[in-house]
């Protein structure tokens, strides 16, 4: 195949930039391109809710204190006294149920059952229960990933429930795929593949019929491609013969308008909870920096983030509309930060040995789903951003797993 000589640099220079923003492999940061971050406070694990779990299924109750585990809110362990008790039985109809006690005195605050054939998302979903039975906290345990895995050689898109109990493959298309991104009804996602001509395009695929359809195949690169929260706008990444620009189309990638026009590449959009701006990274500075965008107006805002002068992969908070997560160069490696957009403030909340790379938010707007990139391997974490716990959320025997998206489907 004869390649269009304009395309292929286009192409070439498309994959420049998503080797160093978009995830294919970041580079390292050398000391003297970022500033080096003060150390980690950790709070709010004096705070944690003591929680006694017990069951009549070994799995459930395993499953169970891992769910609690990871939130971060919750102490599950076994010993000393709890403040609740929650027991979890499952009948031979594939039904589980629960009882919620109040320790000392023992007082029943809630019961329930939830039938499925799959046990783990029943459990999971209780497990949502109990967080906002307890807490003024939303649940969002039982939500589901989408990611790139890569086990065989290829990256390809997978699904999975939070805690890798039940994992799909999407794509087997032995070949790049990459950038996963969930309709917030869980009923679409959209990623970018290589397979049709070797270019970056846009498809959509349907969770339910696994039908796939072409979203994106403009001239240059198509990639990028994220839906608005009411699902009914999509931004994304297209380039012409000068740079990539961010675009928006309806829901079926119709009519895309353009809304950023310079010599600067800009990627990584995000939107607002309210769909009124986008957030991206802009090269236009000299070094990647968060900008927000207004759809209507084309206007640029810098995020005035003093901590680095390397900051991308923006992810904006779902629920408080002040917060974006991003990544934060930060000595020799990328962590995880959060911005306060109101208040100017800004907070690392990881401090790997390693890369920690494209966050992603859970529903309950309160914990992060990021890439930890340490020993040669990818593996996807929970962090909470109030204790700043975090949690592995499947084992290496997996294989690679990164570039992850939540959605809560209930």
């Amino acid at each position: 195949m004869v390649l269009n000589q304009s395309r292929q640099k286009v192409l070439q220079a498309t994959i420049a930039l998503c080797s160093i923003i978009i995830g294919l492999g970041f580079t390292h940061v050398h000391a003297q391109e970022a500033i080096l971050i003060p150390e980690i406070k950790r709070e709010g694990i004096q705070d944690q809710i003591p929680i006694r779990i017990v069951s009549n299924n070994e799995a459930i109750q395993s499953l169970a204190t891992r769910a609690f585990k990871a939130h971060g809110a919750f102490n599950p362990e076994k010993d000393g006294s709890p403040v609740y008790i929650l027991k979890l039985d499952m009948d031979d109809e594939s039904r589980v149920s629960y009882i919620l006690q109040r320790n000392a005195p023992v007082t029943e605050i809630a019961k329930g059952s939830i039938r499925s054939n799959r046990w783990h998302l029943a459990t999971l979903r209780i497990c949502d229960i109990i967080v906002e039975k307890t807490t003024n906290l939303k649940g969002f345990l039982a939500g589901k990933l989408a990611f790139v895995g890569r086990r065989q050689g290829y990256r390809e898109i997978y699904t999975s429930d939070l805690f890798f109990q039940s994992v799909e493959q999407i794509t087997k298309d032995s070949s790049y795929s990459l950038s996963p991104s969930w309709s917030p009804d869980s009923l679409k996602i959209l990623y970018t593949g290589y397979f049709r001509t070797g270019f970056p395009d846009i498809f959509a695929i349907d969770t339910v019929s696994g039908q796939r359809t072409m979203f994106a195949t403009y001239k240059g690169s198509n990639t990028g491609a994220v839906f608005n929260h009411s699902g009914d706008k999509v931004a994304m990444v297209l380039s012409s013969d000068k740079s990539t620009e961010i675009y928006v189309s309806d829901n079926f990638g119709r009519s895309p308008k353009r809304l950023t026009d310079n010599r600067s590449s800009e990627v990584s959009p995000t939107w607002s909870p309210d769909g009124k701006k986008i957030a991206i990274t802009s090269d236009q500075l000299g070094s990647p920096q968060i900008f927000t965008l207004d759809p209507v107006s084309k206007q640029m805002e810098r995020v005035n983030i003093t901590d680095s002068n390397y900051c991308a992969e923006p992810a904006w908070n779902p629920v408080d509309e002040n917060w974006i997560a991003f990544t934060i160069g930060s000595g020799r490696y990328f962590q995880i930060a959060i911005h306060n957009l109101a208040t100017g403030t800004t907070r690392v909340l990881t401090d790997h040995e390693g890369d920690g790379v494209e966050p992603t938010w859970a529903s309950d707007g309160r914990h992060i789903i990021y890439t930890v990139r340490e020993a040669g391997t990818k593996r996807l974490q929970l962090l909470d951003t109030v204790t700043g716990h975090t949690a592995a959320l499947h084992s290496v025997r997996f294989g690679e797993a990164s570039e992850a998206d939540f959605v809560y489907p209930f």
